[in-house]
């Protein structure tokens, strides 16, 4: 999967979003009507198809185009991280939850620190 860089996002042409759009649109004519698709399996970010997306959307004037367009972002909705990011992301959802509980009930910083050493231990967080 590729994926725009910041200043590229920042600066995407009309040219540069054409080619995100066309190459994100051989892949779903390729894929069944999804129920879900895996971000990695993506040829560009999503992040970065969307801007293509936005970016042609705002200079387009053909009614149907645009309306092909709009498809292509409520597509991305369907658009889900790949499990092991998904994981991660999930463990620090998980990390961060525990952490404000312990700050909630009073602990100190230490002793927050003592309690997720516990549970996470050093290199598993």
């Amino acid at each position: 999967m590729k994926e725009l860089s910041a200043e590229d996002l920042e600066n995407l042409t009309l040219e540069k979003a054409n080619e995100i759009i066309q190459e994100y649109g051989r892949f779903m004519e390729v894929e069944p009507v999804p129920f879900a698709i895996f971000e990695d399996d993506l040829p560009w970010s999503k992040g970065s198809i969307l801007a293509a997306l936005l970016t042609a959307l705002k200079s387009e004037k053909n009614k149907e185009q645009k309306d092909i367009l709009s498809v292509g972002i409520i597509c991305l909705n369907h658009v889900i991280p790949s499990p092991k990011k998904y994981k991660e992301s999930l463990k620090m959802h998980n990390i961060t939850r525990t952490m404000l509980k312990y700050k909630r009930s009073g602990l100190s910083k230490e002793k927050i620190i003592e309690k997720m050493d516990k549970i996470y231990g050093r290199g598993n967080a």
